[in-house]
């Protein structure tokens, strides 16, 4: 390896460090408000929110990261319910959470259907 490509690839790492530095405050920054951002999930869990603000998005973006990191599918597929089409539209993160738990709860309910076919539950 020359110098120059050993510059580049150090100057990359730091970019990277820097990049995951900048996530890892904006969580703890996040996470000072958790409980407002949980209740805000909870509430679009039952009812579509009246306003899809900067602040709001990025509140129910960091509550459907946690709820995926819990596996609680059935509440980001609730939640997802209750979001409007452009909301949807403009936020590809939160389409993919709430298609991707549509996913796991289908094969959830195939391989309990699986399992019940195969008379091991009797």
């Amino acid at each position: 390896m020359t110098l120059p490509e050993r510059s580049v690839e150090v100057k990359l790492q730091s970019m990277f460090d820097l990049r995951a530095l900048g996530m890892e405050l904006r969580d703890a920054y996040l996470q000072q408000y958790e409980a407002e951002f949980f209740a805000l999930f909870e509430r679009l869990k039952r009812e579509p929110l009246p306003k899809f603000d900067h602040a709001t998005l990025e509140a129910l973006r960091y509550a459907f990261r946690m709820t995926w990191a819990k596996n609680d599918f059935i509440s980001l597929v609730k939640a997802g319910k209750n979001l409007p089409e452009e909301v949807l539209q403009r936020e590809p993160l939160l389409t993919a959470y709430i298609a991707e738990s549509q996913e796991k709860l289908k094969k959830q309910d195939e391989l309990k259907q699986a399992y019940v076919n195969s008379g091991v539950a009797a």
